[in-house]
């Protein structure tokens, strides 16, 4: 096989947008009690999940911190996506929340 023949594999970022671009928008679904509509988090959850399968995309969010104030409990998140492919990695994050 010759260098022009060979196929570069894709890296992280470029089955990252892949996903961004197959992933469209989600239908908002009226809810009972309020006034507002909403997406499902299992909606999302779901079409995440398939898609980085598809792309051999691995996501897994991990909690980096905790703290405890009284009744309320503090984390911080991140995320770590694996290319299953090459095994890079990347991690996004922090996101904190209580």
């Amino acid at each position: 096989m010759t260098e022009e023949n060979k196929v570069q594999p894709k890296g992280i970022y470029s089955k990252i947008i892949e996903m961004q671009e197959k992933i469209q928008a989600v239908e908002k679904e009226k809810t009972n009690g309020l006034q507002y509509e909403t997406v499902n988090h299992w909606d999302i959850t779901t079409l995440v999940k398939d898609i980085a399968l598809e792309k051999g995309l691995v996501i897994l969010p991990y909690i980096k911190t905790t703290s405890h104030e009284g009744n309320d409990t503090w984390v911080t998140v991140a995320i770590q996506i694996t290319d299953t492919d090459s095994g890079e990695q990347i991690v996004i994050g922090d996101y904190p929340g209580q």
